[in-house]
């Protein structure tokens, strides 16, 4: 597959570990002659190069021979119908998207994916869970549009969901105290989720625009079955536990988000960290925090 892969322009000057990276969200198959692999009005995922064969492209029409072209032929067209037996290499766009630096990343079209999610899906909390997870949170996620000037969250009151931004702009604050802006692909309201507490500080839309919502149920998986138990993980969670520099990481019983977050300041983000403690929820929290700043860690089995 790596060979295979270094064909094509986008990953030609790519170095060996990224390629095996890519490979793993690459396949090849097979098509007959005379077949749609894109039917006019589809708009399947990912991208597709040809390996062997000949096809016809519909808008732009066309003709592309396998020995002639070593970009992706889809996305970029309307439908694609082959005129011999063809051989291609599928390779999903959303993995290829963190993985690839910005040259190889303007090489292959769009798909589609918007810019909120990429730059969510990019987030530390994100990048060692699998494809197939991904998918399964897009999903979860449930639109809600607001006007400027409009209160998303309010200090104090109780938290019944947690916030991605898809369009517009938002601000955190305390009274008149700015905390932070939010822009497109940035989350919060997860600090009163991870606590079971209220709302520590208020989020009012700067500009209109539209917020996913992810309620309480959906970030609980998330969070336990997910993120803290590596299920669907991109990689093999055992390399990480049997890493030398492997450290545990042993979490109080009860202290609150801004003491966890305060602990975890002088930890090294060289590390991986096996968090162990008493109340299942704090180690949760603890992992939480402790990916959002790029440090790998699981609670402990």
């Amino acid at each position: 597959m790596i060979e295979t892969l270094r064909q094509f322009e986008p990953f030609a000057d790519l170095d060996w570990t990224t390629l095996m990276t890519v490979a793993r969200h690459a396949r090849e198959i097979e098509i007959p002659a005379n077949r749609w692999l894109i039917r006019p009005g589809q708009h399947p995922p990912g991208s597709f190069f040809l390996l062997r064969g000949k096809v016809k492209t519909l808008d732009p029409d066309g003709v592309v021979n396998a020995r002639m072209h070593r970009r992706p032929v889809y996305p970029g067209v309307a439908g694609l119908l082959t005129i011999s037996p063809c051989r291609w290499l599928r390779v999903d766009t959303l993995p290829i998207a963190f993985l690839l630096d910005g040259t190889s990343r303007a090489a292959l079209p769009s798909s589609g994916t918007d810019d909120w999610e990429i730059k969510f899906l990019q987030s530390h909390m994100m990048t060692d869970l699998s494809p197939m997870i991904w998918q399964r949170i897009l999903r979860d996620l449930q639109p809600r549009h607001y006007d400027s000037g409009q209160v998303v969250v309010e200090q104090g009151e109780d938290a019944a969901c947690s916030y991605i931004v898809a369009g517009g702009q938002a601000v955190v604050h305390r009274g008149d105290q700015v905390l932070r802006e939010l822009g497109p692909g940035d989350f919060f309201g997860e600090d009163a989720l991870l606590t079971g507490g209220p709302r520590n500080a208020s989020v009012t839309m700067l500009k209109a625009g539209r917020l996913m919502e992810l309620d309480r149920g959906c970030f609980q998986d998330w969070l336990e079955r997910l993120l803290v138990l590596g299920e669907g993980a991109a990689e093999d969670t055992g390399a990480v536990l049997s890493d030398t520099k492997r450290k545990e990481l042993q979490v109080p019983g009860c202290p609150g988000v801004t003491v966890v977050r305060e602990m975890l300041d002088g930890l090294d983000p060289g590390c991986s960290y096996i968090v162990r403690g008493e109340v299942a929820k704090i180690c949760a929290m603890s992992v939480f925090l402790l990916r959002q700043r790029g440090i790998r860690a699981w609670v402990a089995s």
